[in-house]
């Protein structure tokens, strides 16, 4: 009570000190956004509440009512919306990478009022789906599309990705300009047929009378006659030769396992990922460095997001959200993870397995492998899908540089080259680059996730300090100086890492730190200057007497 108290005078206080006044149509008042208030300079328009964070602009405000009057002739009457210009900074919500429709409002910054179409136009209808604000905002800027195009551009087997994902794929690294045009086309005639949901692709394919049919690539699927009702929180029990499944069906769209066909689509990439894996690892298995026989025991409840998915010593995997951000990760885990290894090795070898070895579920969308996206993207000076967001556009810039001085081109994928171009930027060589901070730095260490509390005094590690990019780079870097096999006994046998690595996990990290800093033209990173708190309270003090000393004398 005392706080609902305290906020209410707060406010109260606001309104006080700076009165309602009309300035070029707009006023002071004190908005709301995400539960947060704020003084805000407003002006209700014919089609919307504008609510402009910093200074008012009265253009600004003409430019959108046009847009929305556009969105409204094409669609219907509608409800007025509210529109939040928020500063580039804002303190309201996280900095803003692209313009949002939130809660019935359009967010955005003045930057990217050029970009504002397609959500505006979601914010007008009261509509989630991106399809649908690309379709509309299509139909605004161009009118209806030309059905002859759409039917020779579908006339390409290679023009269907574009249909093979919900959203038509919008984002502009992985699809190229035609491709993205060819999206936004789409959906403008699926809207116009009256279509609600994202396109059925194959009636969609026949209302156009394109010259082939969608057809979904044939997969050789596990057996599904030990199909049962699994028990407790898990809908699903699936056994096959290679593992167990329990699994949680989902009822929104936006998870991964939600009915019979993407069910089907999971199993078969974790089978194919598992077969994948194991053939790999199979003449270390023969060696007693992996386990490759095991029946992998796998439990999957994507509702569970604010849990970490991981690998227990008995290689169950639970995957507790988006099972292609951690499947092949996992299943790496399972097969070679034992009681003795160093964390950083272990995740070190997964984060190489899902590189190098087996990626297509997590980096390959449609036969297109979605980190050569990025770094085209960065070639193009764009940014994947954060694609107005200036500092992924800095992040990617350096990290094309970098990847392209370790020997990477843009034809095929060099993961040695892209992830130590993730370890350099994750290791501080580049804390002046806010993007390499923002989207490497600060996406935790291992220490972040494994290090843990115990009577107050924090647990280390040997490579604590490591992100999982800088522990992938480090553990490829270490099995070219030596073998895969040398690493996998590493980690069933650490008493040995000297003799076989030729130190400790200081002289190795020091190694590899030197490959890095030759091989990428590096400069080792400056450590910062601390202050002595007593010299600078000393100073603080020495610096007022002499003031006061100044003042004494010019008084005689």
């Amino acid at each position: 009570m005392r706080r609902k108290i305290a906020a209410a005078l707060a406010v109260l206080f606001v309104i006080l000190a700076f009165p309602a006044q009309a300035e070029g149509g707009f006023s002071r008042r004190v908005g709301s956004l995400e539960g947060k208030s704020f003084l805000a300079m407003y002006q209700a328009g014919e089609e919307a509440d504008y609510w402009f964070e910093a200074g008012a602009d009265t253009a600004f405000v003409q430019r959108m009512e046009k847009r929305i009057q556009s969105v409204e002739d094409l669609t219907g009457e509608m409800e007025p919306i509210d529109v939040f210009i928020l500063r580039d900074s804002s303190l309201l919500m996280d900095r803003l990478a692209e313009p949002v429709f939130q809660d019935g409002a359009l967010i955005l910054t003045l930057a990217l009022e050029e970009d504002c179409l397609p959500m505006l136009a979601n914010a007008c209808l009261r509509e989630d789906a991106r399809w649908v604000g690309e379709g509309v905002a299509y139909l605004v800027e161009y009118g209806e599309p030309d059905r002859n195009a759409l039917k020779q551009g579908y006339s390409s087997e290679e023009n269907l990705a574009s249909l093979m994902m919900d959203d038509l794929c919008f984002l502009p690294s992985l699809r190229d300009a035609a491709a993205i045009e060819l999206s936004r086309m789409t959906a403008a005639d699926w809207w116009l047929r009256g279509g609600t949901e994202a396109p059925d692709r194959g009636a969609w394919l026949a209302g156009i009378g394109a010259g082939c049919e969608f057809a979904p690539p044939e997969r050789a699927l596990p057996d599904f006659s030990a199909r049962a009702t699994a028990q407790g929180e898990y809908d699903v029990h699936i056994c096959t030769a290679r593992a167990e499944y329990d699994i949680a069906m989902q009822e929104s769209r936006q998870y991964t396992i939600v009915d019979e066909a993407s069910l089907r689509d999971f199993l078969w990439h974790a089978e194919s990922a598992m077969e994948q894996i194991a053939a790999y690892l199979a003449p270390y298995a023969a060696q007693g460095l992996a386990d490759t026989s095991r029946t992998i025991a796998m439990n999957v409840d994507e509702s569970r997001w604010e849990m970490a998915s991981y690998t227990d010593m008995n290689g169950r995997i639970t995957i507790n959200y988006w099972p292609k951000d951690c499947l092949e990760h996992e299943i790496t885990h399972a097969y070679t993870s034992t009681a003795f290894s160093e964390t950083w090795m272990d995740e070190g070898l997964a984060t190489w397995m899902e590189n190098a070895v087996a990626c297509e579920y997590q980096f390959v969308d449609e036969g297109r492998d979605v980190r050569l996206a990025w770094l085209r993207a960065a070639a193009r000076g764009a940014a994947h899908m954060y694609s107005f967001d200036p500092l992924y556009v800095e992040y990617l810039a350096e990290l094309l540089r970098l990847y392209q001085l370790g020997g990477g081109t843009l034809e095929t994928l060099d993961p040695v080259a892209f992830l130590d171009a993730r370890a350099i930027l994750s290791l501080g060589y580049f804390n002046d680059l806010e993007g390499a901070v923002w989207y490497e730095v600060e996406q935790g260490t291992l220490k972040d996730i494994y290090g843990y509390e115990y009577g107050g005094v924090w647990y280390d590690f040997d490579g604590s300090e490591l992100t999982y990019a800088g522990a992938g780079s480090l553990f490829a870097y270490l099995v070219r100086e030596t073998s895969l096999e040398d690493a996998l006994t590493a980690m069933r046998a650490p008493e040995r890492f000297e003799e076989i690595f030729g130190g400790d996990y200081q002289a190795a990290s020091s190694r590899w730190r030197s490959y890095l800093e030759e091989t990428y033209r590096l400069e080792a990173p400056q450590e910062e200057e601390t202050e002595n708190p007593e010299e600078t309270l000393a100073g603080m003090l020495g610096g007022v007497i002499d003031a006061l000393e100044g003042l004494l004398i010019g008084e005689k």
